[in-house]
């Protein structure tokens, strides 16, 4: 009675009942147990996302808000409360805001597997949970696997990007439970402050919307003045650019070699629905006090199945076009693509992917509101368990999915590593005579040489390469007993030569 009171009153007065509900204050939080491997960061909010760890989340909410939310389901938060309860300790129940979340595809209303956006801080702004001020429960409609986000981000701030972390968690909404969610990482400004001293804007980015000229006012604005876009206004100026001026166009308002990063994973991933390919949706902006600007992914729920064409520009975005058409920025594209090649292994996704599936099996034995198969709203037990085997052999597919990646990725990669050098020295008088020889890729010209020569049992010691061949160069120290040489391309260093022994007089 007393939320409806509050609701009332805020429809007469023309102020938000979210902002004139009394203030809800956090009780006394337990020590959380000792974090997974998966767990990252350091900071007070890192333990609640814990892919291993399932929380318990009740949200409610009276019917007065219930019809509010009806009548705009994705905009204005509602009134309602949030109750949490991990293996550490319960905390609330707490006054905050609800919506819903999703569009195509993934939004559900209340009678199905709704998404939600929780705004802790909606009625009192020092409100947070862990330092958090929002929770984005993902329902995860459209992931058979109940995985992907969580190791598609991974991937993703391994490459050094910006991306959310990923806890998963049982809710109940009105005392009914809904089933098991994905707990994303809100891009707001607890998460922001991780990754970036300062912020000047967050742009979200959907449905078809590129950096195209005029656009800069269809970008919704998530943080910062949404009346000042000169910074946007910028980035899109630069975006367009010509051909010959593009490079470095982009660099004076962005981070060249985050974007190409980003795009890059994405492609390694098949994350058709982010910004490089077909869709041009579920990316975020990012300014700093600078105007330079980041790329962040979202909406990563459909990976792991989409193999594209690594430098395929049919309907591509407009950034990733031009990288592929501007060598400069083609050779950075493929220095991420082998980086790539060395960081996925290292993550070791099919043990995470193990651990995780252990972890959300109960959970998912008792989510009423699984639509992995049709009808789902007659899904009794035996159905539950038999849905939850396709969501097993879904996980275990994403595993295979890497690792097939990783071979077409090495393939694609091969022909322009530059190969080990074949070496040949010969003495001419006091001098050394070097050549070298290695097959390499028309596109993929060497560019420079390394020689290194030891003394006796010494340690290997760089000389001067100049770019011509033969090489030819006078000991001072000495005459040398071993030599080797490694090249380079734009891509990659080869491996060093068989060192080449001579005998001291």
């Amino acid at each position: 009675m007393r939320r409806i009171l509050l609701l009332l009153l805020a429809a007469v007065i023309g102020v938000p009942a979210l902002v004139i509900a009394p203030s809800s204050t956090a009780s006394a939080r337990p020590t959380a147990p000792t974090p997974s491997v998966y767990v990252e960061g350091n900071d007070p909010q890192a333990k609640v996302f814990d892919p291993l760890k399932v929380i318990k989340i009740n949200l409610t909410m009276e019917q007065p808000a219930i019809d509010a939310l009806a009548a705009d389901p994705r905009g204005n938060y509602q009134l309602g409360t949030m109750s949490v309860r991990t293996s550490w300790g319960t905390w609330g129940p707490y006054d905050i805001g609800i919506r819903l979340k999703g569009v195509i595809g993934s939004y559900r209303w209340l009678d199905r597997k709704a998404g939600f956006k929780v705004k802790i801080n909606a009625v009192d702004d020092n409100l947070r949970f862990y330092g958090l001020k929002k929770l984005t429960l993902n329902n995860m409609v459209q992931d058979g696997s109940f995985i992907h986000e969580a190791l598609a981000y991974r991937v993703f701030r391994a490459m050094d990007i910006p991306a959310p972390r990923v806890g998963y968690a049982d809710v109940s909404f009105n005392g009914t439970s809904y089933g098991l969610y994905a707990h994303i990482e809100t891009y707001d400004k607890p998460m922001l402050s991780r990754w970036f001293n300062k912020t000047q804007h967050l742009y979200e980015g959907s449905y078809w919307m590129d950096v195209s000229p005029g656009n800069e006012g269809a970008f919704e604005v998530d943080e910062g003045d949404a009346s000042d876009r000169a910074d946007l206004i910028d980035l899109i100026a630069a975006a367009n650019s010509p051909a010959a001026a593009w490079w470095s166009a982009l660099g004076k308002v962005a981070d060249r070699s985050q974007f190409v990063r980003e795009w890059a994973t994405e492609t390694f991933i098949g994350h058709w629905d982010g910004y490089a390919h077909y869709i041009k949706n579920n990316y975020y902006l990012h300014s700093d006090n600078k105007g330079i600007f980041t790329m962040m992914p979202w909406g990563t729920d459909q990976t792991f199945d989409w193999a594209p064409e690594w430098t395929d520009t049919n309907d591509r975005a407009i950034m990733f076009t031009k990288c592929m058409q501007v060598r400069a920025c083609w050779a950075e594209y493929h220095r991420a693509l082998l980086q790539l090649s060395t960081v996925v292994p290292d993550l070791q996704l099919d043990v995470m992917v193990q651990k995780i599936s252990a972890a959300i099996h109960p959970s998912l034995l008792k989510d009423p509101r699984r639509e992995v198969i049709a009808d789902w709203g007659a899904c009794d037990r035996s159905c539950r368990e038999s849905q939850t085997q396709a969501a097993e052999g879904a996980q275990s597919a994403a595993p295979t999915f890497v690792a097939n990646r990783i071979v077409q990725l090495n393939d694609y990669l091969r022909p322009m590593l530059p190969e080990t050098p074949l070496v040949k020295v010969t003495r001419v008088g006091k001098r050394l005579k070097v050549n070298w020889t290695a097959a390499a890729d028309i596109r993929w010209p060497i560019k420079s040489a390394e020689i290194q020569i030891r003394v006796g049992g010494g340690n290997w010691q760089n000389v001067s390469a100049p770019q011509a061949r033969p090489i030819m160069f006078t000991w001072a120290k000495g005459r040398p007993s071993a030599l080797r040489v490694r090249i380079s391309n734009d891509l990659a260093t080869s491996s060093w030569s068989t060192p080449q022994s001579f005998d001291r007089p």
